[in-house]
């Protein structure tokens, strides 16, 4: 049975040579414990290195991430989380730096993201990774689902059902038939889901494969992940032999994506709603 995170045999990805990123990124300094807070926001905005989604290679051994402040929290947690009940291999997250409403997360590098290699990979590799990913999959779901504090509208699981189908009356306005609305369905086993799974948040290391980014995971049906995977594809213009198996990885829900969709702006204030309060009570 392959380990997971692991590969059966050989190197997962092609050697550094072949990665045309690397000879930009050689004579990177290594990242020190003793540089201030303030030294590593300036070399954030100094350094020409691309962000990818929000991401720099600042270091030969490091990367940082730019996010908001609070959110840092939520990363946290769910890393703990992951770290506790799965096997799932995750960069080391070395320092978090705060300044104003920003927020800098310093990793530990690991390698290549799979957005950047997987068109160098056979298609014996490419289905390695896949089946690991499925098994990434698997473990979240067998975490028992339970309030958690991260990112979305209502934390509570028992609210969030009701949270969607309020959602749905804001959006529809009240002279929509009863009947016509569009209810939420929880028929799916809540889980912890990621909700951020793309190419570039999978990090391909000589013998793991890393997953990165849990800024945006928390419990949620199982058909979050696949809608997040196929809406991020479809945003990236991802490979269409990436696209043809996110079912394999995270399953296949007919209709949620349109679903979704459907509630469009009103996922964007979900600060006034009546279920929220219920959760987070107004302050006068």
């Amino acid at each position: 049975m392959t380990t997971p995170g692991r590969l059966r045999s050989g190197r997962l990805f092609p050697a550094p040579s072949a990665n045309p990123s690397n000879s930009s990124q050689q004579n990177l300094p290594k990242y020190r414990k003793e540089m201030t807070d303030r030294e590593i926001v300036q070399l954030w905005m100094d350094s020409a290195a691309p962000a990818t989604f929000r991401v720099k290679r600042l270091f030969a051994d490091a990367e940082v991430k730019l996010t908001n402040r609070g959110s840092i929290a939520d990363e946290a947690s769910a890393i703990q989380l992951v770290t506790e009940r799965t096997k799932i291999p995750i960069p080391e997250i070395l320092r978090t730096v705060e300044d104003r409403g920003d927020g800098y997360i310093i990793m530990d590098y690991k390698g290549p993201r799979l957005s950047d290699v997987w068109g160098s990979l056979t298609k014996e590799q490419r289905t390695s990774i896949v089946l690991i990913l499925r098994g990434y999959i698997d473990q979240l779901r067998a975490i028992e689902p339970q309030d958690f504090p991260g990112p979305g509208p209502v934390p509570r699981l028992r609210l969030l059902k009701e949270f969607f189908n309020e959602m749905e009356h804001i959006r529809c306005a009240e002279d929509v038939e009863e009947t016509k609305l569009k209810r939420f369905d929880d028929s799916s086993q809540f889980a912890l889901t990621h909700n951020n799974i793309g190419m570039h948040n999978i990090i391909v290391g000589k013998d793991n494969i890393y997953l990165s980014n849990w800024e945006d995971a928390g419990f949620y049906p199982q058909w979050f992940d696949m809608v997040a995977m196929k809406r991020i594809a479809k945003e990236v213009k991802a490979p269409i032999s990436w696209v043809r198996n996110i079912p394999t990885m995270v399953g296949h829900f007919r209709g949620k994506e349109e679903y979704l969709e459907r509630m469009g702006c009103q996922l964007m204030c979900y600060s006034n709603t009546k279920t929220e309060a219920k959760y987070r009570p107004r302050t006068k």
